[in-house]
């Protein structure tokens, strides 16, 4: 490693968002160099800054290899990338055009669910609290859930009349009660939630997002569906 009292000069290939970047930045023992735009690092750049660098964080566009490393020659110690694979596969419904996304650090994510929010209370409620239902809430604690809404739903066989009346029954008034930093997740099934409502819901912001592990209709469901237009 460097002598004692020299800076670490690290090279940051993307703004990694604030929790990550003030760590860095809070960090009086390193030199950052970081790449200024919110998009892929420009390898002219990189091969620039990166000798004499003790270490460098790279995203999965960076391409590592002899030509880089040479450059940095031996005071490089620490090669870290955000990054993953292991044949895990992400796929949206949208309009064909998945190939043309950028990659970015952040996309796809959500409002950030964190035990640093600074609110009193912070609430997680359940249509049905079977062994999904208490193994996700199992999950969620640990991110400072302080209050569970649910109601018991003993196992039973599809009932589609049950499911429609449930849906007439919360449809609006469940909808438009949320929190505007609100998620509505479905695994379920499709007829529970009015899909225009929730729709209407997303396009006019009453609610931040939906995850939808179903959908009415289903697979009857084209690119022109109200809620495929809809990016959240």
């Amino acid at each position: 490693m460097s002598q004692i009292g020299k800076l670490h000069k690290v090279v940051v290939c993307r703004n990694f968002g604030p929790d990550a970047m003030s760590l860095l930045k809070g960090t009086p023992e390193l030199d950052l160099v970081v790449w200024p735009d919110d998009l892929g690092c420009d390898r002219a750049w990189l091969m620039n800054n990166i000798p004499d660098a003790t270490g460098v964080i790279v995203t999965l566009t960076d391409k590592v290899n002899t030509e880089l490393l040479n450059r940095a020659g031996p005071s490089l110690k620490v090669v870290s990338t955000m990054s993953v694979g292991h044949g895990i596969a992400i796929s949206i419904a949208q309009n064909g055009e998945w190939p043309n996304y950028p990659w970015a650090p952040f996309a796809f994510c959500g409002p950030q669910l964190s035990t640093t929010d600074t609110s009193p209370t912070r609430k997680v409620g359940f249509l049905g609290f079977g062994r999904i239902a208490q193994a996700t809430l199992a999950r969620l604690v640990p991110f400072g859930i302080t209050h569970c809404l649910y109601t018991s739903n003993p196992t039973s066989p599809t009932n589609h009349q049950r499911d429609a009346e449930l849906a007439e029954k919360y449809r609006l008034q469940a909808i438009t009660k949320m929190k505007k930093t609100s998620v509505l997740v479905n695994v379920s099934r499709g007829t529970l939630v009015d899909s225009d409502a929730l729709a209407k819901a997303l396009k006019e912001g009453w609610i931040w997002g939906a995850g939808l592990d179903v959908m009415e209709g289903e697979p009857n469901v084209t690119i022109d569906h109200p809620l495929v237009k809809e990016p959240r």
